[in-house]
């Protein structure tokens, strides 16, 4: 490779990974599958769906852990969350279409409290201009499912640390 093309091949990876979400990092047994299997891109058109986690004290103070982004063809995360403490969760799916030069954010939240004997899946689909969200639980010892809801957090509105003195507020 010639030396200008590895120079700027160097400099796009170095600013992607500049502008990309802290990676979420939590040594806690995998108990949770993130999942986007409909999420496509295309030659003029990208897409991207992220999982912004939170950790949550009973006071509504959100301390912010980390994001896992899902790509077109990226196949389900694992991810490991402390049964210990309440999660609050916010999807966000990005696309944007550079024939048209828009783009369009979409957001689902939702909080739980992980239990040990549980696993958990989000699976965001989309289908021809609708989106949703299977937010489900499963018992290990039986293997008994149940949905559960995705919503927003009514009974309190959370303040965030972790985002640095410029980012405080809701999560975003």
């Amino acid at each position: 490779m010639p030396p200008r093309f590895l120079g700027l091949a160097v400099l796009a990876l170095a600013v992607t990974g500049c502008a990309s979400a802290r990676p979420y990092r939590v040594d806690s047994p995998h108990n949770l599958e993130f999942s986007s299997p409909e999420l496509k891109g295309g030659f003029l058109a990208s897409a991207k769906v992220s999982l912004k986690l939170f950790f949550a004290d009973d006071a509504c103070e959100l301390t912010y852990q980390g994001s896992v982004v899902l790509g077109p063809g990226d196949g389900p995360r694992q991810i490991g969350l402390p049964t210990d403490r309440a999660v609050y969760a916010r999807i966000l799916v990005e696309t944007h279409s550079w024939f048209q030069n828009r783009a369009k954010t979409r957001s689902r939240e939702f909080r739980f409290r992980p239990r040990k004997g549980f696993r958990y899946s989000v699976a965001h689909t989309h289908r021809k201009k609708s989106y949703g969200t299977r937010f489900s639980q499963t018992q290990v010892r039986s293997g008994r499912t149940s949905e559960l809801s995705v919503g927003a957090w009514e009974d309190c509105r959370p303040r965030v640390t972790g985002l640095g003195p410029s980012r405080r507020g809701t999560p975003s």
